[in-house]
Parts: C-alpha cells; sequence; structure tokens
C-alpha cells in the first residue's frame, strides 16, 4: 500500500503513491481505512504550507529589492545599464540554472533543491543589506535567481507528487495566490521601509521570513520517491500535450510582462496619472490574482482543463482590447483586473496539465517538467517587455495593445490546434 523513503538526514517519513490515495479518499468511511487517509491529508496540508511559504517570501523579496535598487543606483553612481543587468542577471540564472535542479528533483527529490536554494536566498538578503560593493548586488541578484529556480521548480514538483489529480488544481492555485500575495506586499513594504529605516531593516526582516520558510521546510517537507533515470526531457517533449503547454505557459507570463513596461508612460502621458495612481492600477490586478488563482484552479480540477485555459485566452484577450481603448485612468485599471482574472484561467490550470503530463512517463518526472515550465515563463518575462518596447516605438500604445490581443487570440489558437504527429 505504501513505501518508506529516507529524506536523508531526517526521519523517515510515509509515502503513499496516488492511485493508493485515491482509494483511500473513496474508503475514508471504513475505520482501517480512516489512519492512512488521515496521513495522506496531513502530507498534502504539510506540502501545501511549505511551498506557499516559499513562493510568497520569494516574490516578497523579490518585489522588496524593486523600489530600493534606484536608491543603491545612486549611491553606487551606477549606470543605467548597470541597473539592467542587475535587474537582468535574476532572470538570466534562474533560466540556466532551471533544468539542472529539474533533473536533481527528479533524482533526489524536492528536499535538498528547497533546502540549500533558502540558504542561497538567506545569502543574498544578507548581501543587499549590507554589500559595500555593485559586484556583491550582482552576486545577490544571481543569488536570488538560483533561489528562485530551486524554489519553483522542486516545489510545484513536490505539489504535483503529493496531491492527487482530483485536487492538484486546488492546490497550485492556492500557491499562485500566495505568489500573488508576495508581489503585491513586497515593493510597498520595502519602500516603506527603506524610507523610514534606512537600507538594512527591510533586509533584515526578510532575512527573518526566510527563517520562519527554513523551519518550515525542515519540519513540514515530505521526501517524494526520486527517479532512477538520468533524463526525462526528450520524453516528455513526445508527449502530446508537453509543448502546447509550454507555449500556453510563455503567453501566460507575457501578459503582464508586455504592459508592464509601456503602460505607466501612457497613462502618466494621456491621463496625467501620478505614480501612486498607476501603483494602484498595479495593485487592484495583483489583488485579483490573489483572488482568482485557487478558483482557477479549482475549476481546473472540476472541468475540462483545456476549455478553462480558453476561457483565460478569450478574457486576456478582451482586456487588451479594453485597456487599448480606455479614455481615462479607471477605465484602464478595469482592463488591468480583467487581464489579471485572464492570466489567472491560463496560468494555474497550465501548471496541473504540466504535473498530468510529468505522469506519462514512469516514473513521473515532475522535477524535469516543472523545470521546463520555469524555462518558460522565464522565457514570456524576457522576451514581452522587448517586444512591448519596439511595438511601442513603431505605433501608438492603443494600436500596441491591439496587437497583444490578435496575438494573444493567435497564439490560443495555434496551441488548441495543435495535433501531435
Amino acid at each position: 500500500m505504501s513505501d518508506t523513503y529516507n529524506t536523508g538526514g531526517f526521519p523517515d517519513v510515509i509515502f503513499v503513491p496516488k492511485n493508493d490515495k485515491e482509494q483511500i479518499y473513496r474508503m475514508e468511511t471504513n475505520p482501517s481505512k480512516s489512519r492512512a487517509a488521515s496521513s495522506v491529508r496531513k502530507q498534502e496540508t504539510s506540502a501545501l504550507i511549505v511551498v506557499s511559504m516559499a513562493v510568497f517570501v520569494d516574490m516578497f523579496l523579490y518585489g522588496v529589492t524593486v523600489p530600493i535598487i534606484p536608491s543603491l543606483a545612486t549611491e553606487y553612481s551606477l549606470s543605467s545599464g548597470n541597473i539592467g543587468f542587475l535587474f537582468g542577471i535574476y532572470a538570466t540564472v534562474m533560466i540556466l540554472l532551471t533544468p539542472l535542479i529539474g533533473l536533481w528533483v527528479d533524482r533526489q527529490g524536492s528536499r535538498p533543491p528547497l533546502l540549500i536554494g533558502l540558504i542561497g536566498l538567506a545569502v543574498s538578503t544578507i548581501f543587499f543589506a549590507y554589500a559595500p560593493s555593485f559586484t556583491l548586488l550582482v552576486i545577490a541578484r544571481a543569488l536570488q535567481g538560483a533561489s528562485a529556480a530551486a524554489t519553483w521548480t522542486a516545489g510545484l514538483a513536490l505539489l504535483a507528487a503529493i496531491y492527487s489529480k482530483e485536487n492538484r488544481g486546488a492546490a497550485m492555485g492556492t500557491a499562485f495566490s500566495l505568489m500573488s500575495a508576495g508581489l503585491l506586499l513586497g515593493p510597498p513594504v520595502g519602500g516603506f521601509l527603506f524610507e523610514r529605516f534606512g537600507r538594512a531593516i527591510p533586509f533584515l526582516i526578510c532575512a527573518g521570513l526566510v527563517l520562519i520558510d527554513l523551519l518550515l521546510r525542515i519540519f513540514l517537507i515530505r521526501g517524494i520517491p526520486h527517479s532512477p533515470r538520468e533524463l526525462h526531457y526528450k520524453e516528455l517533449m513526445r508527449t502530446g500535450n508537453f509543448l502546447p503547454a509550454l507555449f500556453i505557459t510563455v503567453l501566460g507570463a507575457s501578459l503582464f510582462a508586455f504592459i508592464e513596461p509601456i503602460l505607466p508612460l501612457h497613462a502618466d502621458r494621456l491621463f496625467h496619472a501620478s505614480s501612486s495612481s498607476i501603483g494602484l492600477m498595479f495593485g487592484a490586478a495583483t489583488l485579483a490574482s490573489l483572488v482568482f488563482f485557487p478558483l482557477a484552479g479549482m475549476l481546473s480540477d472540476r472541468v475540462n482543463i483545456r476549455g478553462v485555459i480558453l476561457l483565460g485566452v478569450a478574457i486576456s484577450a478582451l482586456s487588451y482590447a479594453l485597456i487599448a481603448l480606455a479614455n481615462n485612468t479607471w477605465f484602464l485599471m478595469a482592463g488591468m483586473v480583467l487581464l489579471a482574472i485572464g492570466g489567472t484561467f491560463i496560468l494555474a490550470p497550465t501548471t496541473n496539465l504540466i504535473g498530468k503530463t510529468a505522469e506519462t512517463v514512469e516514473p513521473p518526472a515532475y522535477g524535469s517538467a516543472y523545470s521546463l515550465y520555469n524555462v518558460s515563463y522565464s522565457a514570456g518575462l524576457a522576451v514581452a517587455p522587448m517586444l512591448a518596447g519596439v511595438l511601442n516605438g513603431f505605433t501608438s500604445f492603443s494600436v500596441t495593445s491591439l496587437i497583444m490581443s490578435g496575438l494573444i487570440l493567435i497564439g490560443g489558437a495555434l496551441v488548441f490546434g495543435y495535433r501531435k504527429q
């Protein structure tokens, strides 16, 4: 019924395979099965707490640094190129390390990457608080990217392995909701603490969150069986759903990455919107993501995943059309909120689909699958702002937004018209 796995220096835990878990849920009323069912629920709850806290801390710390970096540029007399490099090194390191961490997860489980990744995050936090040079700031930002690669790959793989197919989408949605909370709270908290108490305090508070995160990862995380295989990527690429899932991930990541560099300038030029008004637009959108991610995840558990993603594609395309036609800041905010909702109906079901695809190879390749998911997500974050800048340089903001609306529809049609030969 179950297998025992050693978690490497920690007490052994019982891992219950999914088929057995499904049987447990069906037989919970049987007293002889209630203990096993309770063990499964405890594992699921522990994994969800650990992963949700992990992505919250990761995104919160990422957000805290955003309003502080301009002041660091003044302190160290950095050029715009230096600042661009400081922002870009995060995604670069994440993309480079993610495939390696995926293989690591498949071989040894999620615990080692999660724990070692958090050590890197702790070091980066101290460097940001006290770094005396630009070089150490770059190292700190690179360590953030490395930690994100470990957290997201190992964390999502852990949820996929622990949760049954019937409840995985809801778990993924909850984790993404906490990610949105971190993004929502990080910048204002970082800016407030920096203005009131100086540079060190925001990062020392983050160090406290990292310590709490570490304790949760040590005492709550549960081991998953690792794959004896050396490589899963080729096998995953042969499955019919995997490439479309990666493409739709790029599309989902692009939704906000495309609008972020061009909307503030447009709102300021056309509506004379203040910084606080622009921040409110993005804050309202992030709050909508926080609310709708769990809903989108639960929906993907209950109905056809393809239908949920198509709904997200339609909402996202419509939102860009509304943003293009907006004639005041409130209209713009409504479009941004709608865009956030559309994004949740794309990204939450896609993480569910990635997990199901990982189970088409034997043994399941969760680490490899979610590493490619993270690479695709990072690619969307990297390419979309550049595309937006180029388009907005040749035409107006409204036309640029309408082009993006069309690209979303075309992308969705291509993905769901794809058939593996």
